[in-house]
């Protein structure tokens, strides 16, 4: 919901019963901060879809080229359900798979207790693609594949699905790419994982015993939770969770699930930093967990909480709201996950004492929720813009703002396809205004980025020179206002 605003929202149930129920609409899951109650009157609702006609073809992802196996014990599924009527649709389709036998006495299937069923919405003559994952096959196993969708209060069955179309279950692996797409594969003991993967999903198979990974440091290997870690796997996720998480910026991340990590790091080098009398330097940063330190190779580091801390070591700021074609930003009490941020490091203007340019800085964290990439949400609203966090390799919409390469202004974007990198962030537009060129960045209501100021009057070089409040330099103060002369605010009457 976006800042200013009130919107519609609906909550999806499908009730297994007739007659009255109590409903309450509630805050908490506990179900104890009630702010709507009701009653609920359910009917046998079959004439909202019974004259719907759906064609549902189905592919089986991880089904081997020749159409004979499928690789590993979960069967992956796309459908590009199409709506032949006029009328939309909102129901739910499901799928059954059968188990073969074949012995002397001849040959044979029966249900194998294994189904998915998913909700979903078609539009009128209208097509949607919907994904469903069955879990619990077996090595070896031959299965066949229904497919059936709700038709008013009666299940219909897509004949373009055989029954009698078999396949056999074989050791398999998935992998995902940074964009979330699933590849399959025959799992071998020794695995070459393909350097696109981000995500290798290990899990039902016990033949993999070691990985030759790419280069890719964020890459999450899944096993069983008994299962035995290959050799070369790192970032492993075992049973939900991780002992250790270890991520780097410029590289591509994905997780397909929710899972814990009990230590994680990440571990970014800002090559520019923010210098007395310029305005740019700045980065964006958005990570999937709460960082409670941050450290280079030497030291513990701590950013500047609020405009009045002092002896600390860089900038974090944080989205505070608009102002015309300004966002404004201001000092982060704290570095919370999937929240997006402006970072800045000091520059050489500042001494070698203070500058980390060039440095790996490592944030790192505890007993973190990784939350799956597909779902999750990192993003703060105003009136006008929101600032969003990239969780994962995105591609930013038509109406987003970039930072720019001096880090000092978020340029609308212009290209079709402006990739933002896992872990930073963009800005967009909330409809509520005409478009800009960019957005200036402002820290404060009335302050600019330029007079940030570090460490003690003793610590840092002497700053000469006379400026304005946009960062710009004068060789005197001639006009009326408040200046920057030599590192002091100066009003000018």
């Amino acid at each position: 919901l976006e800042g200013g605003q009130t919107a519609p929202f609906s909550i999806e149930y499908t009730p297994n019963f007739t007659g009255t129920a109590p409903v309450k609409i509630c805050t908490d899951e506990a179900g104890t901060n009630v702010i709507a109650e009701g009653t609920l009157t359910i009917q046998q609702g079959a004439a909202a879809t019974s004259n719907v006609d759906l064609s549902l073809p189905t592919t089986i992802i991880n089904l081997s080229s020749d159409g004979k196996y499928v690789y590993g014990t979960k069967l992956h599924l796309k459908t590009v359900a199409t709506n032949n009527t006029a009328t939309p649709y909102s129901g739910r389709m499901g799928i059954q798979l059968y188990k073969w036998t074949r012995d002397d006495s001849g040959v044979g299937y029966s249900y194998s207790g294994i189904d998915a069923y998913q909700n979903f919405s078609v539009p009128a003559n209208g097509t949607q693609e919907v994904y469903l994952t069955a879990d619990g096959l077996e090595e070896g196993a031959e299965y066949s594949l229904s497919v059936f969708y709700l038709k008013g209060s009666e299940w219909q069955n897509e004949q373009s699905v055989s029954i009698r179309s078999t396949f056999i279950v074989k050791p398999g692996y998935s992998y995902y790419d940074a964009e979330g797409k699933i590849s399959t594969a025959e799992a071998t003991s020794t695995l070459t994982i393909p350097p696109t993967a981000t995500c290798v999903d290990l899990r039902g198979q016990n033949t993999v015993t070691s990985l030759s990974v790419a280069d890719n440091p964020n890459l999450l290997v899944f096993v069983d939770a008994d299962g035995t870690v290959p050799t070369g796997a790192t970032n492993v996720v075992q049973g939900g969770q991780a002992s250790q998480l270890t991520l780097a910026d410029g590289y591509p991340f994905y997780t397909p699930e929710t899972f814990t990590a009990q230590t994680v790091t990440y571990t970014r080098t800002f090559s520019q930093g923010f210098n007395r009398g310029s305005s740019g330097g700045w980065a964006t940063i958005c990570l999937p967990f709460t960082a409670t330190e941050v450290s280079t190779a030497e030291k513990t580091i701590d950013w500047f909480h609020s405009a009045t801390d002092t002896g600390k070591h860089f900038w974090l700021m944080e989205y505070a709201g608009e102002n015309g074609s300004d966002v404004v930003f201001d000092y982060a009490p704290q570095l919370d996950a999937y929240t997006p941020y402006i970072i800045a490091m000091p520059g050489s203007s500042y001494g070698t004492k203070w500058d980390l340019t060039n440095r790996a800085i490592t944030f790192s964290g505890t007993n973190a929720t990784i939350q799956a990439s597909s779902s999750a949400v990192a993003k703060v609203s105003g009136q006008r813009y929101k600032f969003v966090g990239a969780l994962m390799q995105t591609t930013a919409p038509a109406d987003a703002y970039v930072l720019n390469d001096a880090g000092d202004w978020f340029d609308a974007t212009t290209a079709d396809a402006t990739t933002v990198s896992a872990f930073q962030a963009y800005f967009q537009g909330t409809g509520h205004s005409a478009a800009s060129a960019g957005l200036n960045i402002r820290i404060g209501q009335s302050e600019p980025t330029a007079i940030l100021t570090l460490g003690t009057e003793a610590d840092r070089p002497a700053a000469t020179g006379s400026y304005d409040l946009q960062g710009r330099r004068f060789s005197s103060t001639v006009q009326p206002g408040l200046y920057i002369v030599n590192g002091k605010k100066v009003i000018v009457k």
